[in-house]
C-alpha cells in the first residue's frame, strides 16, 4: 500500500520511465540499496513509474520485496513531498526535485552505453546494426566532454550544487557516496535551491529542460 511512516527519512530511488532504461536502472539500484550497510540513516524506497507496463512493474515490485526492499509502482510527487533526498538518473524528475526542495544525488552510470537511448536522428543511426553501438559510443563520450552537468538544478546553478556521479560508477560507488552525504550538506542543497528559486524564474527554467529533455 501507500501507507507510508512520515517520521521516516525516505531515500527515494527512480528507475527512469523508459521501459530500456527501467530495465537497467531497476536492478542496479536494487544493488545500490543492497551495498548500503544497515546503520545508513534513511530508509531506501524504490519508486517505479506508472510509465512502465504493469506486468513488468509487479514482477520488479515482487523482486525487491522479496530482498526486503520497499517498493512501490505509481506516481511519485506525493511521495516527494514528504521524502528526505532522491537518487535518480536524468530526467524531468531532478526538475520536480528543485520545484518540491528534495535534495537529491544523480547518476549516471556507463557501464551499459546500449542501455542509453538517444533521441532525434542521432538515435536512429544509433539502431544501425554493429556500426550504431560505435556510434553510440562516441555520441556519449563528446556529450560528456561538452555538457558539465546533467541534472537541472546544476544546469541553472552553473555549478554542481547537488552531487552528480557520470561514468563508469558501480553500484558501490553510489552507496559510498550516499553514506558520506551529511545533515548539513543536505540543509546547504535546500539553501542553494532556495536561492535559485529567488534569483530565477524557475517556472521558465523547468518548461524549458523539460521540452529539450
Amino acid at each position: 500500500g501507500r501507507s507510508l511512516n512520515k517520521e521516516k527519512k525516505y531515500c527515494l530511488f527512480f528507475t527512469g520511465s523508459r521501459p530500456k532504461h527501467f530495465r537497467y536502472a531497476f536492478p542496479f539500484m536494487l544493488d545500490v540499496i543492497n551495498a548500503l550497510p544497515e546503520t545508513f540513516a534513511m530508509t531506501p524506497l524504490i519508486v517505479i513509474s506508472p510509465f512502465i507496463k504493469e506486468s513488468e512493474a509487479e514482477e520488479a515490485v515482487k523482486k525487491a520485496k522479496a530482498k526486503n526492499i520497499n517498493c512501490l509502482s505509481g506516481n511519485a510527487l506525493e511521495i516527494m513531498r514528504i521524502s528526505h533526498f532522491l537518487v535518480t538518473i536524468p530526467g524531468t524528475n531532478t526538475a520536480e526535485a528543485l520545484y518540491m526542495n528534495l535534495p537529491l544525488l544523480m547518476t549516471l552510470p556507463l557501464t551499459k552505453p546500449n542501455a542509453i537511448i538517444l533521441d532525434g536522428l542521432l538515435g536512429l543511426i544509433c539502431q544501425i546494426p554493429l556500426l550504431g553501438v560505435w556510434i553510440k559510443k562516441i555520441g556519449i563520450s563528446l556529450t560528456l566532454r561538452k555538457k558539465p552537468h546533467f541534472a537541472l538544478p546544476n544546469i541553472i546553478a552553473g555549478k554542481e550544487i547537488i552531487p552528480e556521479l557520470v561514468g563508469q560508477v558501480t553500484a558501490t560507488d553510489i552507496a559510498n557516496k550516499l553514506i558520506s552525504i551529511k545533515e548539513n550538506q543536505i540543509r546547504q542543497i535546500k539553501e542553494n535551491y532556495l536561492l535559485i528559486n529567488k534569483t530565477n524564474s524557475i517556472t521558465e527554467k523547468i518548461n524549458a529542460f523539460i521540452i529539450n529533455y
